[in-house]
């Protein structure tokens, strides 16, 4: 009755994982962490099925539902690690694991042999991938929450060894002396310690999850016709930005210039080799609200738009009269309430091009 009593107890670091993963999702509505409580829930399901599976001592309980509900685990850890490292999934590494996850599932009522195969492969598959993404997001995090980044990064390998060590038990050839071993060491601890790890990093440091899709630079409010800068907020503080004014009278010239000679309408982006520029304008009002990122997100899309909104229900009383600026410094807290998933990056801190 051990064995039992630990596999059920193993599921409390996984209810705890899923809980912070609520209140995450809950703050930042991020897809990624949807994925992160969904493969939670799937460990958990198949763990619990093992438990009733030794507290019974009947193994077609686990030969039954076991298989989908660890296949459908590695799928979504799958789609996790993709979708903290981009703005969409990649289609080859969704066709690979679907291709993988059902021929497991398939495999698990057939033969034992090619179930491992497939089980296998798809487990180090998933691994390699969540592994890769963790070190690259470490990698990149700014110095503010290098420390988050790391244990996330300690979480994802400790996760690995656990997810390593059940399946050697999984192995027909596995050695008699390493079975005891094993069954004392018990798999399904570290996998819920390690959900539990990597949680708490995102708890910790919601915005964990926006360092690899894109790097927002810099917010800036531009007086069209003036080509002056209202308001300006740089998340990379960079010494090789230029100046807010210089860098409005530019945008304002463009502008102004595209409308005289092609008069199709306002510009609203510009497309850099390693940048874009989201423009949105309101034509009731003089000015521009100008978001300069290293990719175009849905999610700083929307933000930009709320943002506009916003600032237009706060000062747009105060538009008519432009020459005093010092009265939308207080937008900042606008910035914060719109953009509370944007990385900060100190002078020197390295950012990424683009997404992969």
């Amino acid at each position: 009755m051990a064995s039992p009593i630990i596999i059920f107890a193993s599921v409390i670091p996984f209810a705890l994982a899923i809980y912070m993963g609520i209140k995450q999702y809950q703050r930042m509505n991020q897809i990624g962490v949807v994925y992160f409580i969904a493969s939670c829930i799937f460990f958990c399901a198949s763990i619990v099925t093992w438990g009733i599976s030794e507290l019974l001592d009947d193994t077609s309980i686990v030969i039954t539902f076991a298989p989908v509900f660890g296949s459908c685990s590695a799928v979504t850890i799958v789609l996790h690690a993709d979708a903290i490292s981009r703005d969409v999934v990649d289609p080859i590494k969704l066709v690979i694991v679907s291709i993988l996850a059902t021929g497991a599932s398939v495999a698990a009522f057939l033969m034992f042999y090619v179930f491992i195969a497939f089980i296998v492969s798809l487990q180090v598959f998933s691994l390699v991938v969540w592994i890769y993404y963790a070190q690259k997001l470490h990698t990149k995090a700014p110095a503010s929450i290098k420390k988050w980044s790391n244990l996330n990064l300690t979480g994802v390998i400790v996760f690995a060894c656990g997810s390593l060590w059940g399946s050697a038990g999984l192995i027909p050839d596995t050695p008699d002396a390493l079975k005891p071993v094993i069954d004392a060491i018990r798999w399904e601890i570290f996998l819920g310690v390690a959900f539990f790890i990597i949680a708490l990093a995102y708890h910790k440091a919601p915005n964990l999850a926006n360092v690899l899709p894109f790097t927002a630079l810099r917010l800036s409010i531009v007086d069209i016709k003036a080509g002056i800068a209202l308001f300006s907020h740089n998340w990379a503080h960079r010494e090789d930005l230029i100046h807010d004014d210089l860098f409005s009278s530019m945008l304002s010239g463009i502008s102004m210039i595209l409308n005289e000679s092609v008069r199709k309408g306002n510009m609203r982006e510009i497309v850099l080799d390693n940048a874009r520029l989201l423009l949105k304008r309101l034509d009731e009002y003089p000015v521009a609200f100008v978001l300069i990122t290293t990719y175009p997100t849905k999610a700083l899309r929307n933000a930009l738009e709320v943002f506009a909104a916003k600032f237009i229900a706060r000062y747009g009383n105060q538009l008519d009269d432009l020459s005093e600026i010092s009265k939308f410094r207080s937008a900042s807290d606008l910035v914060h309430d719109c953009f509370p998933f944007a990385v900060e990056y100190k002078t020197g801190e390295s950012e990424e091009k683009t997404p992969e």
